[in-house]
């Protein structure tokens, strides 16, 4: 009888983290879906979609980069609330009446998110450029945490490998280090056609620049040199990270001679930062569900798991100022539109800021990388 409420507690718990693994994924796809349809509002707004599409507030707004920044603060009062709603702050609230709301209702919370549109349409320009500021300090600061966990995921997938000792885990661990090596020597070489030419010396210099740095990483990254269970699969993820950081950094690059993505760079823009939004926003909040060793569901559970959906509703919020900044260059509000020509196909995000910004965190993010292995192998000893 024992074994049986043991077995049916463990299935609950089982379909409960299946379920705010789902809700999760769900609202992360939202954002990225709504980000995607302010983009095609803002390359069709004098397009014969429009004609099908009466009901979209703030028409003209897609002219300038306005209606991103509408967009953008609809998201996050939307998912503020979601994080007001899992606060201590409304801790008068039952756990599972909390719970249930987050887990549910999926779909009446995209019409509520439709409706939240319309309410904040109206928003005067002034607040918007005040949110189009902090729009950047937040954006900036999730970079930073984006780098974090991109060097955290390979420092923890390699010591999982490594403590499992077993053959399956280290072919597995070999085949995805030659496979993120691989991909990563790909996009270097695309680099290399697609963005350099006779006066492009920054982005031959910026590509040789991460080649080499990668490839220092590298070397360094054998065992006993930097740390002692140091490995070549950590810095292969570094290494990934490193080469889409630069192929971003050159997609942004505004002169056509140097860019041959130019009139195609949105679209990329867009489908890669969502890639690894997602996958951040996965491993972050996959982290905080550390499973019961019980295998009950009991109040402090219950808790943690609305921890968890409070963190993940803040780094949604944070994406959501990040994308916006990814589709604006970086830039502020533009309230005079006047000279703007958003025509299909038109190529926007492309700005000195842009490349400016993610180059910095091209320097930073190996620097870190080395920084965590030389702090790990001080600790240990």
């Amino acid at each position: 009888m024992n074994d049986n409420n043991t077995i049916e507690a463990k299935t609950t718990t089982y379909h409960d983290d299946l379920s705010s693994t789902r809700t999760k994924i769900q609202h992360s796809i939202l954002m990225c879906v709504t980000f995607a349809g302010s983009i095609f509002l803002m390359q069709t707004h004098q397009h014969w979609i429009w004609k099908f599409l009466p009901f979209i507030p703030y028409k003209s707004d897609f002219k300038t980069n306005i209606g991103i920044f509408r967009a953008t603060f609809t998201l996050f009062v939307f998912y503020g609330l979601h994080a007001l709603l899992s606060s201590p702050l409304m801790s008068f609230m039952r756990n599972p009446v909390r719970l249930m709301l987050h887990k549910r209702f999926f779909y009446v919370k995209v019409v509520l998110l439709m409706l939240l549109h319309y309410i904040l349409s109206d928003l005067p320009l002034a607040i918007l450029s005040w949110f189009a500021t902090l729009c950047f300090l937040i954006g900036f600061t999730y970079m930073l945490v984006q780098v974090l966990l991109v060097i955290e995921l390979g420092h923890k997938w390699s010591e999982a490998y490594i403590q499992d000792n077993r053959r399956e885990s280290l072919i597995t661990i070999m085949v995805l280090t030659i496979v993120f090596n691989v991909v990563s020597v790909i996009i270097f070489i695309y680099e290399y056609i697609l963005f350099t030419g006779q006066d492009c010396t920054f982005n031959s210099t910026l590509i040789a620049t991460t080649v080499l740095t990668c490839v220092l990483i590298t070397i360094l990254s054998y065992p006993d040199i930097i740390k002692e269970q140091s490995s070549l699969f950590q810095c292969s993820v570094v290494t990934l990270y490193c080469a889409y950081l630069s192929f971003d950094a050159m997609l942004g690059h505004p002169d056509d001679q140097c860019n041959a993505m130019a009139g195609r760079t949105s679209v990329t823009h867009v489908v890669l930062s969502c890639v690894f939004i997602i996958l951040s926003l996965m491993h972050a909040c996959y982290g905080l569900e550390e499973p019961s060793p019980t295998g009950g569901f009991d109040g402090e559970e219950e808790q943690e798991e609305l921890d968890s959906f409070f963190t993940f509703n803040l780094l949604i919020m944070m994406c959501c100022t990040y994308m916006s900044m990814i589709c604006t260059g970086w830039s502020s509000i533009e309230t005079d539109n006047s000279g703007a020509d958003f025509a299909l196909g038109y190529d926007f995000g492309r700005s000195w800021k842009a490349v400016y910004i993610k180059t910095l965190f091209l320097a930073i993010t190996p620097i870190g990388y080395l920084y965590t292995c030389i702090k790990s192998k001080h600790d240990d000893e």
